[in-house]
């Protein structure tokens, strides 16, 4: 039921990864590449209102949350699963936390490289 293909839908992310929307119906996660695409699985979809004010104040999601309440967004490195029907989140990478450094732009894009490699060794990352 899911799509994983990787087409984007004409969105991206500041991170580079591709954008992935998700929700859980019947004990299922479910993943697309635009949030349109899953508002059917949601018959009795809400407004986020906090969602819509970190859009308003950061012009922009933050921390996964969408418009909308039971849909989300993936953030890069993210991992996402069921376990006794309650869905758990974990990720390996936290892009958001890397340090600023005074390092020439190639030993940045060096390190970064390695590290990525290194993430996507131990398991598939979107």
């Amino acid at each position: 039921m899911a799509n994983n293909n990787a087409d984007t839908g004409g969105a991206g992310s500041q991170s580079g990864t591709p954008v992935r929307y998700f929700t859980v119906v019947d004990n299922e996660i479910l993943i697309q590449p635009r949030l349109d695409d899953l508002k059917k699985y949601q018959p009795r979809l809400k407004a986020d209102m906090v969602g819509l004010a970190q859009m308003v104040a950061a012009s922009g999601p933050i921390g996964g949350r969408t418009i909308y309440e039971n849909l989300y967004r993936l953030q890069p490195g993210q991992r996402i699963k069921l376990e006794k029907g309650r869905l758990v989140s974990s990720s390996d990478w936290e892009w958001e936390n890397i340090p600023a450094t005074q390092h020439e732009p190639n030993q940045i894009l060096d390190a970064l490289t390695t590290e990525v490699q290194r993430v996507t060794r131990q398991r598939n990352v979107i």
